[in-house]
């Protein structure tokens, strides 16, 4: 028996899909709401630390490769590539940070300590 496209059908079709549609919405919003709850939590000493540390390591490594690069592409053709000023100024927001964040914290008349 063949089923007519009649207005009930078209409604219970409709409905039955929104259901779907807002059970996958829901349950997806619920896994995505526990996944960034992982990302977003605050951090405790230890894995501050071992942020700090990957990110001081992954810093010191972008600077040795252009380091190279810079120096290899100046040997090859005696012009220096793009790439030099990515590391100057890296280098320069690297130190310029840690001066401005030393004095800050170790100045006498400052109680903001973080």
């Amino acid at each position: 028996m063949p089923i007519l496209n009649t207005e009930e059908n078209v409604k219970s079709s409709l409905h039955s899909g929104m259901t779907l549609y807002n059970g996958n919405v829901k349950n997806f919003l619920h896994f995505g709401g526990v996944f960034m709850k992982k990302i977003f939590t605050k951090a405790d000493e230890m894995e501050m630390a071992v942020n700090y540390k990957a990110a001081r390591n992954a810093f010191v490594f972008l600077e040795f490769a252009l380091a190279i690069y810079c120096l290899v592409c100046y040997l090859q053709s005696g012009e220096l590539p793009w790439a030099w000023l990515i590391f100057i100024v890296s280098g320069l927001v690297f130190y310029g940070t840690k001066m401005i964040e030393t004095k800050r914290l170790t100045d006498p008349g400052d109680s903001d300590e973080e």
